[in-house]
């Protein structure tokens, strides 16, 4: 995800993210749907993209004083897959 992305307000972790881990269709931090259920994501390369997620579990429903569980299993999520295809990542020797 190179250089930002929206998170949900919720989840502000002292500038912490996390790429969705590439290994399991998991979400560590939830992103953003501010955007009509779409967050902005911002690459290395000075491009932006806005994605609007498809996968209701991309975008829990939030009730006052509810704690979000974090790095959920959410398989067959096609916006997970959207964002590892996309996540900056090391690639090895």
């Amino acid at each position: 995800m190179g250089s930002g992305a929206d998170f949900h307000q919720k989840l502000k972790k002292w500038g912490h993210r996390a790429a969705p881990q590439l290994s399991a269709m998991r979400i560590v931090d939830y992103p953003a749907s501010y955007h009509n259920g779409a967050a902005g994501f911002g690459f290395a390369d000075s491009h932006a993209e806005i994605k609007k997620w498809l996968d209701p579990r991309t975008r829990p429903v939030l009730r006052p004083r509810q704690l979000l569980p974090l790095d959920v299993g959410s398989p067959n999520n096609k916006d997970v897959r959207w964002m590892q295809e996309r996540a900056t990542r090391w690639h090895g020797n």
